[in-house]
């Protein structure tokens, strides 16, 4: 029969705990799904999905066994080891390009703010007929250097 081959044969422990694991990372993905980005909940949900897929079934062997990790003497454990690996430097991948794009978009938030200050403060007339290079500065007392080497030395041939 397959479903006998695709559930094991007792419960240990181990994979009660991941079951049960399993089953709170899913509740908690859809009691706050509200409150998380769809891409939270949609990995949350995976990695629920996956950690009980790996508990309660036998599934995993077969990919295991393709991979060349052969049941005994650890080698389920080792591949699946190596397995989350993967994942794990996936995750850390999307969790750099979060915190790139957050910056980018702070970034981009500091230079509005600034440009509305300038504006606001009626410097245009000051420098009417002139060039303003306006260069977000907030709190940056430390990085006035840096901040200062950013003006160049030349805009529009002036």
């Amino acid at each position: 029969m397959i479903l006998a081959s695709i559930f094991p044969a007792q419960l240990t422990a181990l994979r009660a705990t991941g079951l049960v694991i399993a089953i709170l990372i899913i509740g908690f993905a859809i009691f706050r799904r509200r409150e998380m980005r769809n891409a939270d909940v949609i990995l949350l949900l995976l990695a629920g999905l996956g950690l009980a897929i790996v508990s309660g079934t036998e599934l995993t062997d077969r990919l295991l066994s393709a991979l060349s990790f052969n049941r005994g003497n650890g080698g389920r454990i080792l591949g699946l080891a190596v397995i989350a690996i993967f994942i794990l430097f996936l995750m850390a991948l999307r969790a750099l390009s979060v915190g790139a794009r957050n910056a980018r978009q702070l970034s981009a938030v500091l230079e509005g703010i600034s440009s509305e200050q300038f504006r606001v403060s009626d410097q245009r007339k000051r420098f009417k007929g002139k060039i303003a290079i306006v260069i977000p500065a907030y709190n940056e007392a430390d990085n006035l250097g840096y901040v200062l080497d950013q003006i160049p030395a030349e805009v529009c041939g002036l």
